[in-house]
């Protein structure tokens, strides 16, 4: 609303600081605002053009007399082009940080999507490794070890692929409470190709 605003006001105020015959941007140098006796401004060349060919104003028609170099300096116009590139450079200001925020939006609406994707699919996955350590009960956690074994690094395959580091610990304590069930299990202590407690929990950590 705002940014509207100010553009309706730029655009009435271009009536003022822009030249009616040539359009050009009044200024202090070479487009000097000269004001007729009826009250209408020009830049100074195009009156040098009126008193050499025209004799009167273009706005109203009014008859022009004295000299050009006698012709006042509208000094409000040049107050009012001061103000208006005041506003045209607020107003660019502005419509760059309008952009430069959609774009920050745009960019982490992104992220935030691949983001959600990426935790579903993972939740997905841990479910379905929470379903597997569910179906070991006690008793084949202590006679089939190879079985166990295996079924833990299906799980463990399956928990690096979710890349969610917040899950870490709880999948962490699962392992760790099978592996203290296994400790106090003879027939863990004595399947000669079950790996060392040293090894599952370096792939753990």
């Amino acid at each position: 609303m705002i940014s509207y605003i100010i553009f309706i006001i730029l655009i009435r105020m271009e009536e003022i600081v822009l030249c009616n015959i040539c359009a050009h941007q009044f200024d202090s140098l070479h487009f000097i605002p000269k004001m007729l006796e009826c009250g209408h401004t020009f830049c100074s060349p195009c009156m040098t053009k009126l008193f050499q060919k025209n004799h009167t104003c273009p706005n109203c028609r009014a008859e022009i007399n004295g000299i050009e170099g006698s012709l006042p300096i509208n000094y409000n116009t040049l107050k009012a082009v001061d103000i208006y590139k005041s506003k045209s450079w607020l107003e660019s200001e502005m419509v760059t940080s309008i952009e430069d925020m959609k774009k920050k939006c745009v960019k982490r609406k992104e992220i935030l999507s691949k983001s959600k994707s990426s935790i579903t699919s993972s939740l997905e996955v841990l479910d379905k490794c929470l379903e597997k350590l569910e179906e070991l009960t006690v008793s084949e956690r202590r006679v089939d070890a190879v079985n166990v074994k295996k079924i833990l690094h299906e799980v463990e395959e399956d928990f690096r692929k979710t890349m969610v580091d917040m899950f870490y610990d709880d999948i962490k304590s699962t392992v760790s409470i099978l592996l203290s069930d296994f400790k106090d299990s003879k027939g863990y202590l004595e399947e000669e190709n079950f790996d060392s407690t040293s090894s599952i929990y370096t792939l753990i950590y």
